[in-house]
């Protein structure tokens, strides 16, 4: 039976990076998803009639503590916005919008738009909470032993390397093909369009955008395998993923790259007072990586030159133009914090403006949606400030300086090294991944401290 729920709860944990599988818009309607319930029912009943072999012992309280005190930030600025009027004019807007264009709306039911609205901060809440508990807390209590660790790393590796090489087949019949014509497999199942929109690597790893995160996490754990077997790193594979995470010409692995040296110094500001070669020429080579992805195509060389420029554009009134123009539920939530933080605006500015804030603002010049930002960066520095940001980052350096205590220095630089441009990339596209990538580094950890040095 624990074999069993291994591989399930395996496969569930995997699953995750598989989005292409998306058959919809509802709660049910991932692949990812389905599975994982099903785990979770079963795992409940099996919970439920084996109390007595079940022994539970919560490990990393601190950094379990640190995920709590990021929501208790989150639900005081809530409180305070409550008691302010920001989700009672989030509410209005949704009224206004849907006056604006409902034909029907002196018929809709009022209740429900107001549960529609004040709702959101305790779905969001229950997303954290989800993602927390099913990757950083269930995976070190179900992947409890070394063995179980290895195999978990070996079921991901051919997974991984599945997908890849059917990213490249994709990849290779998009290149083949004029633009607008159907390809082999389209962005996700949902879609079904099997429209060429470019040489982008993708596959079952799901967009683009998708697929950046899905190759990142694939390099860490990977690495991992090569440490727990004492094998040397597949380098070949490696350069693969570098090749791939090229051709997604992702605006988001842009910016990621441009806020690394800042997640870097979080994840390790003991480099400031370390400034060595190796240390400068880790920043040198994101900096290099960063300017070939700007200057590889047209799409990421216009996000990059926008960028510099939306402050002004927004502070005037004008309209986004161009791609800068489809992201910018993504951008005008960072534009109104850094508004508060010139103003000094402080209790927003370092405590933000609630949970699912950033779903009710209205952006100029766009129709009023509730769908909010699908970039995590803009989310947690609108809707928790900088010290809820902080706190959320400091999850993450916590795990990987519990793992640096008891690991080879210059394998745990490497693994610092992956996990920055991981979580760079995730909290600009606000990806689930990186909460797998905390549970293998809290599951590492435990077994660098139980292994003796002389056996691995």
């Amino acid at each position: 039976m624990n074999s069993f729920i291994f591989y399930f709860y395996s496969i569930s944990v995997i699953s995750e990076m598989l989005l292409y599988f998306i058959f919809g818009s509802g709660l049910l309607d991932k692949l990812s998803r389905q599975i994982q319930f099903s785990f979770l029912l079963f795992f409940s009943f099996y919970l439920l009639f084996n109390t007595k072999n079940i022994m539970i012992d919560i490990k990393f309280k601190k950094i379990h503590i640190y995920f709590l005190l990021f929501l208790i930030v989150g639900l005081i600025s809530t409180f305070f916005n409550l008691i302010s009027g920001t989700y009672y004019e989030g509410l209005l807007n949704y009224l206004k919008h849907l006056e604006t264009y409902s034909v029907n709306f002196s018929y809709l039911n009022t209740d429900s738009m107001f549960k529609s609205v004040f709702n959101l901060p305790i779905i969001e809440i229950l997303k954290y909470l989800y993602f927390y508990f099913y990757f950083a807390i269930l995976l070190p209590f179900i992947i409890d032993t070394n063995e179980k660790l290895i195999k978990f790393v070996d079921l991901f590796y051919y997974i991984f390397i599945f997908c890849l090489l059917v990213g490249f087949i994709v990849l290779i019949d998009v290149a083949l093909k004029d633009y607008g014509e159907q390809v082999l497999i389209s962005r996700h199942w949902y879609y079904d369009d099997q429209m060429n929109v470019g040489v982008r690597f993708m596959g079952i790893f799901g967009e683009p955008r998708d697929s950046a995160v899905a190759l990142l996490l694939g390099a860490l754990l990977l690495y991992i395998r090569s440490d727990l077997r004492n094998l040397k790193p597949p380098l070949f594979v490696f350069s693969l993923i570098l090749i791939a995470l090229f051709f997604t010409i992702s605006g988001s692995l842009m910016i990621s790259m441009l806020i690394y040296p800042l997640i870097f110094i979080l994840f390790y500001p003991q480099v400031l007072a370390n400034l060595n070669i190796q240390n400068i020429s880790i920043f040198l080579i994101t900096s290099i990586f960063a300017f070939v992805i700007i200057y590889s195509g047209e799409r990421t060389f216009e996000y990059f030159i926008g960028i510099q420029t939306f402050i002004t554009q927004l502070s005037r009134g004008e309209m986004l133009e161009g791609l800068l123009a489809t992201q910018v539920i993504n951008i005008y939530p960072i534009y109104l914090f850094l508004m508060d933080l010139f103003s000094l605006n402080f209790l927003d500015s370092f405590i933000g403006h609630g949970i699912s804030s950033s779903n009710i603002i209205k952006v100029p010049h766009e129709t009023f949606s509730l769908n909010g930002p699908h970039s995590l960066l803009t989310r947690l520095l609108y809707e928790f400030g900088i010290i809820g940001t902080f706190i959320w980052i400091q999850v993450f350096a916590l795990s990987l300086h519990l793992l640096k205590k008891n690991m080879n220095n210059q394998k745990w630089y490497v693994i610092l090294i992956i996990m920055t441009a991981l979580l760079s990339i995730a909290i600009v596209h606000k990806s689930s991944l990186i909460y797998i990538a905390l549970g293998v580094i809290l599951t590492l950890a435990t077994y660098h401290e139980s292994t003796p040095k002389f056996r691995r």
